[in-house]
């Protein structure tokens, strides 16, 4: 991490300091699959075959659900699906494919980025849902690490233009797709709190595809910051942050609790990975959906 160039995955679309946040899951008549980020054969071997291309194919493919994914019969209304697309949208015979984008590795990159600054150019970070206090940075402002008067908020970070690389996968999608003779196009499916299983919507739709969610605790002080006015009405700030199928994950934010906070990893890990204290935290979010149907 801070350090994206020696990390040089080849795709079909631009990655904003080459995050590589973007994960697909891929429904149809078939089930609802994982597509996994497949690494270089290991023959070596990069020539093109029908053969060859089917057989990766298959090995990227984690099939979750024997099923199409979606909402009970009578449900596709909002919030599961907005407007026109329940009448459209994840019908039998097509096929959607739905990005969905880890945030977290590149939010850390991104403070790192300041952290590598020249003296007196590393900014004070602070917490912009906490009063505006030190982000946990206290320590380095007094030693003149970072700059007291020059101040940054944790939200001013941001995505990180990270949701960007989704976008350009879903038009080289679209492109495809056009150039197969299928129609396609880029559009809201269901809705992402109720395809990940967000705890606010899980009783009217099952866990769907059952990401691992956080709900913070809450805090008094929470009335302030967030609006929160009692703990039962704590699920309203619910954030997913990893899948796991059958005890592999498939997709893991770098934070608790997946992560301690220096670093070392709980559980199945295979990268060295971060954090989250006070509002700094991972991040999964689920973007707009491709749906290609044959014309």
């Amino acid at each position: 991490m801070a350090k994206p160039n020696l990390n040089m995955y080849g795709r079909t679309a631009g990655s904003p300091d080459n995050a590589q946040g973007t994960h697909f899951f891929l429904i149809n008549d078939t089930g609802t699959y994982f597509l996994r980020n497949l690494p270089p054969p290991q023959d070596g071997e990069t020539a093109f075959s029908k053969e060859r291309l089917m057989r990766r194919a298959g090995e990227a493919k984690v099939r979750i659900l024997d099923r199409r994914l979606d909402v009970a019969e009578g449900k596709r209304d909002f919030p599961a699906y907005l407007d026109s697309n329940r009448f459209l949208s994840n019908l039998p015979g097509t096929t959607v494919l739905l990005p969905v984008v880890d945030l977290s590795r590149q939010y850390i990159n991104g403070l790192m980025y300041l952290l590598t600054q020249p003296d007196g150019a590393r900014p004070a970070i602070v917490d912009d849902r906490n009063f505006y206090r030190s982000a946990g940075v206290k320590r380095w402002v007094e030693k003149g690490f970072l700059n007291k008067d020059l101040k940054v908020p944790l939200g001013a970070i941001g995505s990180l233009r990270t949701q960007i690389e989704a976008d350009l996968l879903l038009q080289n999608l679209f492109l495809a797709a056009d150039a197969m003779g299928l129609g396609g196009w880029i559009h809201a499916s269901i809705s992402p709190p109720v395809l990940i299983g967000d705890p606010k919507f899980t009783k009217d739709y099952g866990s769907m595809l059952g990401f691992d969610v956080v709900t913070p605790r809450w805090r008094i002080m929470d009335l302030l910051r967030w609006h929160v006015p009692l703990p039962r009405f704590s699920n309203v700030r619910s954030n997913p942050i990893g899948l796991r199928y059958k005890g592999e994950y498939l997709i893991k934010g770098m934070s608790p609790p997946y992560y301690d906070l220096d670093g070392r990893c709980r559980t199945g890990c295979h990268h060295g990975q971060v954090w989250r204290q006070g509002s700094l935290c991972g991040q999964i979010i689920v973007l707009q959906d491709l749906q290609g149907q044959l014309r």
